[in-house]
């Protein structure tokens, strides 16, 4: 069932007719049902103990066909050319995250952190953390009081939310790590850490990868995604079956 927050930051065009409204009804459902089927083929695969996201895959299809089947009715009812609404601000970012960050989390200000590719050290076990240069990261994604907290001390840490590859949201550690080089010049990271090791293992996040680190807020709180922009191990594959 829908509530009045679930299209809370919704743009609103004043010439929208009737139709329109209905459109924006039909895709804020579509995302929330969705969201709803991944929790759900989640808690499947853990009981059956086969793979979730091939079960996700078969039931997001479902899911398409039925939204596309309703569109193409509205659609051939009304004569008008369909459009969906809201655009979004960052068309960079693939939409099945803004829909889980801004249609169900009514996340906002979503900027790219940094995009980079995983060194060894990143996905090691031994290591535990994924580490984001500070003169590397392309925003400031702290806030003024974020980053009092992390230059408090070594060990001070932030916990924040944390929406991987596949869509699954947890929580992670933030910290700032100051390195120091063999000029004795000190090297600022921050680095995403203590449940890393989860994130790597349920992705199966590879040396090589490529990711981008993305933030934004929900409530003002510091939230992070993550989406894999490049597999190294379906790059491989492909090498091999090409030679």
């Amino acid at each position: 069932m829908l509530r009045l927050k679930d299209f809370n930051g919704l743009k609103i065009e004043k010439e929208w007719t009737s139709f329109d409204y209905l459109l924006m009804v039909t895709e804020v459902a579509s995302c929330k049902l969705i969201h709803k089927s991944k929790r759900k083929c989640h808690n499947m695969g853990n009981e059956s103990g086969s793979s979730w996201n091939g079960i996700y895959e078969k039931e997001k299809t479902n899911e398409s066909k039925r939204f596309k089947k309703s569109i193409h009715a509205l659609q051939h009812t009304s004569n008008k050319k369909v459009k969906i609404y809201p655009s979004y601000s960052s068309p960079d970012l693939p939409m099945e995250f803004k829909d889980l960050i801004i249609t169900i989390l009514r996340g906002s200000e979503i900027e790219l952190v940094i995009q980079k590719t995983l060194y060894p050290t990143d996905v090691a076990r031994n290591n535990n953390r994924l580490s984001i240069p500070a003169k590397q990261a392309s925003i400031k994604f702290l806030s003024e009081k974020e980053e009092r907290i992390l230059e408090e001390s070594p060990t001070t840490r932030l916990q924040v939310s944390l929406i991987d590859p596949l869509l699954m949201e947890s929580t992670i550690t933030l910290k700032r790590w100051n390195m120091k080089k063999e000029n004795k010049k000190t090297c600022c990271q921050y680095v995403l850490c203590k449940q890393w090791n989860d994130v790597v293992k349920n992705n199966d996040l590879q040396a090589n990868d490529v990711v981008q680190v993305w933030s934004f807020r929900v409530d003002s709180n510091l939230s992070f995604a993550i989406v894999r922009t490049v597999s190294a191990r379906k790059e491989n594959e492909i090498g091999d079956n090409q030679g």
